[in-house]
């Protein structure tokens, strides 16, 4: 038999598989505790980023709202009520409240409205600042928030620009929206205005910023409470989750290391068995071979996997096909179908038989086949107990050869010569023609278990007996 099948590289594999399982299956308690724990970190830093997320976005979104409101409002003072009351003779100025006839310009009507906010909620502004200030308000100094958000609108067509930092001591979003000179009356009031501090303003130049500042402090507060009551609720139900995870991955431990250690103790049984054992699927493929099998047909395991158990058996021998086929056909463990004969017996549970076996130098060797019937997890599995013959064979005929000399010779001695044979109460056991002639009867068999007392006078056959001790 060669060595190479195509069917070990795939068995090989499978027996890594294995091993790498049960390796893992081992590990298993030790590795998912620390993965659960990371995971359930992760999952809550990733939760907390997007309630940050969220309310930042929330809060970014409420800055802008309150920025295109009072945006909104100021334009529509220009053009609705500063444009008409000019008509009537009454200008828009800076210091409108020590003049009769004055209204208030729209950028201190938008600087008005937010120093009136800053008293209804703390920490709230709205200003309005600029590269180009009114004289009265040339010397506010800008901090670096309003530097960069000039230089950002200044570089780029975005209008926004925000950033949520600590303010006056106080966690807040604060958000600049460039206010650019979208109508041509806008352009005209500035360019003619006579404390204005630039004469050549054009259609959609910026003329300022308007900024809104917001403190957050409610807003993180009522963010972080809800951030808090949904982690408790978190840890809790990761909690029982894990609590009952590690209760049953324990269950599995124990349920495993049984497996395990009855697993161990059925290999050290089979793998020091005296006889051969193999067990093969229901397509006569061999899956197990042990080390009294490998011994016997002089082959590895490694190599006969996979292999059919046919191809060691001479000739295919169609006894245990028919075995298989039978059982496959009629799966159930009734005694129906019982087939007995001098070679073979066939049973709902088992097959009996003696085979000629195929070593791997190609000799042949007697051997007894025993297969019985395993079935695992729905499926069908055959073990075969061989049992090498060749001593027993060559033990029989030797005594078969003792037994033809033994009768040769009782047939063929002179009168002269007695030969008998006696157990341990003297009994005759086989005699020879020449002595059944002497002791008076007609074949040998008739004095088989008698006596020297039934054919001799009871001195001679004490005598006798004496001497057969």
């Amino acid at each position: 038999m060669a060595d190479s099948n195509p069917r070990t590289s795939t068995r090989n594999w499978k027996r890594r598989w294995r091993i790498l399982s049960r390796v893992l299956n081992e590990r298993l308690v030790v590795w998912l505790l620390p993965i659960l724990v990371i995971g359930t970190g992760g999952l809550l830093l990733l939760l907390s980023h997007q309630i940050d997320a969220l309310y930042r976005e929330m809060a970014l979104q409420g800055a802008s709202l309150q920025a295109h409101t009072i945006e909104e409002v100021r334009q529509i003072y220009a053009s609705e009520v500063v444009d008409r009351l000019k008509k009537l003779d009454i200008h828009a100025t800076h210091d409108y409240a020590s003049q009769e006839r004055a209204v208030p310009l729209p950028a201190t009507l938008t600087i008005e409205i937010g120093e009136r906010l800053s008293k209804v909620r703390a920490g709230a502004h709205v200003r309005l600042f600029s590269e180009f200030p009114f004289p009265h308000r040339s010397e506010r100094k800008l901090d670096l928030f309003e530097q960069e958000a000039l230089t950002h609108m200044r570089v780029s067509t975005d209008n926004t620009f925000w950033r949520i930092e600590n303010y006056q001591g106080r966690p807040s979003i604060r958000l600049a929206l460039a206010d650019r000179m979208e109508k041509q009356n806008c352009v005209d009031c500035h360019n003619s205005h006579p404390d204005s501090p630039k004469r050549d303003w054009k259609l959609n130049d910026m003329r300022g910023v308007l900024e809104v500042i917001r403190p957050l402090d409610q807003n993180v507060a009522t963010t972080h409470a809800a951030l808090l009551y949904t982690i408790n609720g978190a840890v809790m139900a990761y909690g029982f989750g894990l609590l009952g995870m590690l209760l049953l991955l324990q269950r599995v431990h124990r349920t495993s290391q049984k497996l395990r250690q009855t697993e161990a103790r059925t290999r050290a049984i089979v793998g020091n068995a005296a006889d051969g054992i193999i067990t093969f699927d229901q397509h006569l493929r061999i899956e197990e071979f042990n080390a009294a099998a490998e011994a016997m047909f002089g082959v590895t395991a490694a190599v006969v996997g996979g292999q059919s158990v046919m191809d060691w058996i001479v000739d295919g021998d169609r006894r245990l096909r028919d075995f298989v086929y039978h059982k496959l056909m009629n799966d159930d463990d009734s005694s129906s179908g019982v087939r007995d004969s001098s070679e073979v017996r066939v049973s709902a549970k088992s097959l009996l038989c003696e085979v000629e076996g195929r070593r791997k130098d190609g000799s042949t060797f007697p051997m007894s086949l025993s297969v019985g019937i395993v079935r695992w997890r729905e499926q069908m599995r055959f073990t075969g107990i061989v049992r090498d013959l060749s001593d027993q064979k060559r033990t029989e005929a030797a005594l078969e050869q003792e037994r033809s000399v033994i009768q040769e010779l009782m047939l063929n001695l002179t009168e002269a010569v007695y030969i008998y044979f006696k157990d341990e109460q003297s009994r005759f056991l086989r005699v020879n023609s020449a002595l059944a002639k002497k002791l008076g009867v007609k074949e040998p068999q008739d004095a088989i278990g008698k006596t020297d007392q039934e054919f001799f006078p009871d001195d001679y056959a004490r005598h006798a007996f004496r001497d057969e001790l």
